[in-house]
């Protein structure tokens, strides 16, 4: 009996010896216990971890400089060319019509509001042809486009009245003998004319205080008569 179980044993340590790993895998499957079998490797396949390889979105910013050229234009508008208006033969005209002597009458050049030469003649004391004071006579020579046309205009917009009549109102009047529009002006006490060529829109005013309104016009038609007769003046 005791030769079996010898016998038995050896046998069964043999085929463990060549077993090996079956056998310790059968037996503990028959173990019957729910923990993981003893003796069993698994092997587990390498995972492959990728990495998120970071994108870096580059952006290139393009400054572009522009350059913004100004050109100034100057546009030189040329002068109308300085007349010689203050003459010799005014001087004398004026002097026989008030009595003094030539040298009694003075004058003086300049640019008057509207841009154009002007003279001023300057009588300290008139003799004759009105009371005995002091006299301003100023011719204005104005060599402007479209005289004419400007005269015109001029005598129109002094008549035109619109609504009542204000009080003290006088219109334009018509000199006969000077051209075309020629006209005293009651308001300013001048007088306007176009030279004989039509170059020239002449204005001559008085300044003479206690005169009367015939006083005023002979003397300013004096003058302007001498400026319609020159044809071109000096510049």
């Amino acid at each position: 009996m005791r030769a079996k179980r010898t016998a038995a044993l050896a046998t069964a340590l043999v085929c463990t010896c060549t077993a090996g790993p079956a056998l310790a895998a059968v037996a503990g499957h028959s173990s019957g216990s729910g923990a993981a079998p003893i003796g069993i490797i698994t092997r587990t396949s390498p995972q492959t971890i990728t990495s998120p390889t970071p994108t870096t979105t580059t952006t290139t910013s393009t400054s572009t400089a522009t350059t913004t050229t100004t050109t100034t234009t100057s546009t030189m508008t040329t002068p109308p060319p300085m007349l010689l208006v203050c003459l010799s033969s005014v001087r004398r005209v004026i002097a026989a019509r008030l009595g003094v002597s030539a040298a009694g009458v003075t004058d003086r050049q300049f640019l008057a509001a509207n841009g154009m030469p002007q003279c001023n003649y300057l009588i300290a004391h008139a003799r004759r042809g009105g009371p005995r004071g002091k006299v301003v006579l100023t011719a204005n020579v104005d060599n402007g486009p479209q005289a004419h046309w400007r005269l015109m205009r001029k005598v129109v917009e002094a008549s035109q009245i619109f609504g009542p009549v204000p009080k003290g109102f006088r219109p334009p009047r018509q000199v006969r003998g000077l051209g075309p529009y020629a006209s005293w002006f009651p308001a300013l006490n001048q007088m306007m004319a176009i030279n004989i060529h039509g170059r020239y829109l002449l204005t001559v005013g008085v300044i003479w205080y206690h005169t009367t309104p015939t006083e005023r016009i002979a003397i300013t038609r004096a003058v302007i008569t001498i400026y319609r007769h020159i044809p071109r003046l000096a510049d």
